[in-house]
């Protein structure tokens, strides 16, 4: 069964789900402005049969959209 773990503070919201084991299964963060807009945000979850990899979703003001396939860091 998942858990999922939710931090809320100043500026920043994070999440995560970890499954019975304690590994992650998805995570993310978003940051806001000083007025309360979402300035920032990522989603990160593990690539499905490719151990050692994640994928890795962005939307922030500057740049727009993004999203890629990563090795783990």
């Amino acid at each position: 069964m998942s858990k999922h773990k939710y931090n809320q503070s100043e500026g920043r919201d994070t999440y995560r789900t970890v499954d019975s084991d304690g590994h992650y299964e998805q995570s993310g963060k978003a940051l806001y402005g000083d007025d309360g807009h979402m300035t920032r945000l990522d989603i990160v979850s593990p690539v499905s049969g490719q151990p050692g990899y994640h994928h890795h979703e962005w939307w922030n003001e500057k740049d727009g959209y993004g999203h890629g396939i990563h090795e783990d860091h």
